[in-house]
């Protein structure tokens, strides 16, 4: 990391905190904070703009301006623009000094900065390289091209962006008695190229600009009318120009957005702009390149994902991007068609316009009802996200705000790791022994650079933003990713979903259990799979695998939504939701019931009457045991092959014939057995048993020879769910 001489540095404490994911925050500057290069200290001012960061770089520097509380030697309120460097905190520039009456931007350049700003009405722009100023205005080229300051109108030296092949600016011009804006480009080390008006733009009452320059010497500008410029080497390429034709030749460029595009290192840029066509106006997304190339390369129609979902691009939400390898960036929406599921995404796209990595919200719990319905189908906007910064090697920023635009996180994101982390939150991230009460990471100029698209996180995945705090301090703060573990993705399946009667023939219960006791749901799907899992609140219940979901000693832990699913394919099924629910009021209840007798053929079988009691379906298991009361300590006159019927009146409701020939399998019914108390049976026995839900009401169940040797048979019913069972 760079360091700057402690002749224009002072030391400043390096305040951090630990936050819930051990991240790091270092406190940049706050209310209160005595300033560097004054006895001042830094206001308490709610107004968080007059706190405005100008730069941010890779080695971690900040460059910011900030209002100071008069002092003796200063009588008035003042700000100052200071340089944060390796927790070190140092005067750049004050408003009064010897150089400055005020200034306009800092960006750095180099192992320094240059500073912008006006003194005694002239334009004036410094160098600091190795901690001694150099002025370039005033100086030799002042006459020359004749820089002027116009208090009034705000005009002047104004914007510089620099990059390691020199840096360029906008100046206003005094020409045959009127102002003229210009862009102007200092190359090099320093004079000895001099300085070179690249374009001009326009009255600079008709237009707002915005311009950068890459580490290849690639110039891009922006006006609202002329649209995108990239210079390349002398030449002059425009795209995007009202009236001119789109790529395609179908169309004319007929519209404009305020905001600017983001040019890589490669002098490659990605704008939305309004396309006039035969049969109506569209969006569309252009790429266009140092050479002069231009392609369409996304449409309004959006594009159609792998699960089948589509997606829409909302430069609202963020400005499309492009990073250093050409993949470009969009934000927006997907869903699915003609249904009431949609998430927020932001996604990348290589360079021959396939997708390469999504960021889909829906993944997150964080994000959970961002977006509802009303019954009517309209949509209501809970909460969005806005101000999707790139340092342009796979990192994001972007603030999670509610419905009227208050930002209530940050974020950060990395598309190669896909690996998403809280930076911080309001009313839940402490900084300097106070919470969060708000944050800003999006710019309130008048119109978004591209540089200033940028600026806000760095190309280690650094990001800087505002704060301000439950004590109403206000501040800059650092946020470095550390050993930060990334948020968990929900449990979640991908591809299509598969819901109700089509997955599933039997979809589980609500179960309302008394508090200590058993619940048990089951659920039976279509396919015959044995790869069934259950998730409670949409997460999965590890090693929960099978039809029937088995809870010992219920607690208000329990409670929740339960499903079913199994996946076939890219396809997931999924049975309906079961609710859950817990009556603390506990009671003493009859869970099982049995009868033993000789069972022959004809009408000599075996019946078990039971009543079921309430107002709520109860689940019941109800078992035959022939040949296997052995394990019951029985060897004599056994029924070698008993059939099991569940009857309500003359009315047959359920039969079995072979417990391992149902809808369970043998290792299911084990497990159930086990979890009731029931004495286990032999491995593929001749034994009977079925499980089924009964309303309430009065039913009986027989035993029957279903073909050998007659004997005892042993008939139980065993209780699954709450409700009252009698004999």
């Amino acid at each position: 990391m760079k360091s700057t001489p402690s002749k224009y540095f002072l030391s400043a404490a390096l305040m951090f905190l630990v936050m819930e994911m051990n991240a790091q925050i270092d406190v940049v500057a706050i209310s209160g904070q005595v300033s560097p290069g004054s006895p001042g200290v830094f206001s308490g001012t709610t107004e968080q703009q007059y706190y405005r960061i100008l730069d941010f770089s890779d080695d971690g520097r900040v460059a910011f301006s900030a209002p100071l509380i008069a002092t003796e030697n200063f009588p008035s309120d003042f700000i100052g623009s200071y340089i944060y460097d390796s927790g070190e905190l140092g005067l750049a520039a004050q408003y009064g000094s010897e150089r400055f009456d005020s200034f306009s931007d800092i960006e750095f350049y180099k192992n320094g900065y240059i500073i912008t700003g006006v003194n005694d009405r002239q334009a004036t722009m410094w160098i600091n390289s190795g901690g001694e100023f150099s002025s370039i205005f005033p100086g030799d080229k002042s006459d020359e091209i004749n820089l002027v300051e116009v208090t009034a109108l705000g005009l002047g030296l104004s914007d510089v962006r620099a990059s390691e092949s020199g840096f360029i600016f906008r100046g206003t011009q005094r020409i045959d008695g009127r102002n003229k804006v210009d862009m102007f480009a200092w190359e090099g080390e320093g004079a000895s190229t001099g300085i070179s008006p690249l374009k001009l733009i326009d009255d600079v009452s008709n237009f707002s600009t915005d311009f950068d320059i890459n580490d290849n010497g690639d110039v891009y500008s922006y006006s609202l009318f002329s649209g995108h410029s990239i210079l390349n080497g002398g030449n002059v390429y425009s795209f995007g120009k009202y009236f001119d034709a789109t790529p395609d030749g179908l169309g004319t460029f007929a519209g404009y957005t305020e905001t600017s595009a983001i040019m890589n290192e490669r002098g490659e840029i990605v704008f939305e702009a309004e396309v006039l066509e035969a049969d109506g106006q569209y969006t569309r997304y252009f790429l266009a390149d140092k050479t002069g190339n231009i392609r369409q390369i996304f449409t309004d129609e959006g594009v159609l994902l792998e699960d089948g979902r589509r997606f829409a691009a909302m430069t609202d939400l963020g400005s499309p991007l492009i990073d250093n390898s050409g993949r470009w960036i969009l934000s927006g929406a997907i869903g699915n068609v003609g249904t009431q599921e949609v998430s927020y995404a932001i996604i990348r796209f290589n360079t021959d316009g396939t997708i390469d990595s999504v960021l889909d919200f829906s993944n997150y719990s964080d994000f959970d009802e961002s977006v509802t319905f009303a019954s009517n189908g309209s949509i209501r906007i809970n909460h969005s996200f806005v101000g999707v910064y790139s340092s342009g090697n796979g990192d994001l920023a972007f603030s999670w705000v509610d419905s009227r635009g208050d930002p209530l996180a940050l974020y950060a994101y990395n598309f190669d790791q896909d690996s998403l982390k809280k930076v911080v939150s309001v009313g839940g991230t402490q900084i300097d022994g106070s919470i969060a009460a708000d944050i800003n990471i999006y710019s309130t100029d008048s119109f978004a650079s591209g540089d200033t698209l940028r600026s806000y996180i760095n190309g280690v995945g650094e990001i800087v933003f505002q704060f301000q705090l439950e004590d109403e301090r206000v501040g800059i703060a650092l946020w470095s990713p550390g050993n930060v573990q990334a948020l968990p993705k929900k449990a979640k399946t991908s591809g299509v979903e598969i819901v109700g009667e089509e997955a599933f023939v039997d979809s589980p219960n609500d179960f309302e259990a008394v508090s200590g006791s058993r619940i048990f749901l089951r659920a039976t799907p279509v396919v015959d799979t044995d790869e069934v899992q259950w998730r409670k609140d949409g997460v999965v219940l590890e090693g929960r695998r099978g039809r029937v979901l088995v809870i010992e000693e219920a607690s208000n832990s329990d409670v929740g939504r339960y499903e079913s699913f199994y996946e076939v394919g890219d396809t997931t099924y999924v049975s309906e939701a079961s609710s859950v629910t817990i009556d603390s009021e506990s009671s003493t209840e009859l869970i099982n019931i049995s009868t033993r007798g000789y069972v022959d053929f004809g009408a000599r079988v075996l019946i078990g009457g039971f009543v079921i009691k309430g107002d709520v379906p109860m689940t019941v298991l109800v078992r035959a045991a022939g040949p296997s009361l052995v394990n019951a300590g029985l060897s004599e006159d056994l029924l070698e092959n008993p059939q099991l019927g569940i009857y309500s009146g003359n009315t047959e409701l359920k039969t079995n014939d072979d417990w391992g020939s149902g809808e369970f399998i043998e290792a299911e019914l084990s497990t159930l057995f086990d979890s009731v108390g029931a004495f286990a049976w032999n491995e593929s026995s001749k034994d009977a048993a079925l499980v089924i839900t009964l309303e309430p009401g009065i039913y009986t169940s027989i035993v029957s020879n279903a073909g050998g040797a007659s004997g005892v048979g042993l008939v139980e019913v065993y209780q699954l769910s709450s409700g009252t069972v009698g004999d």
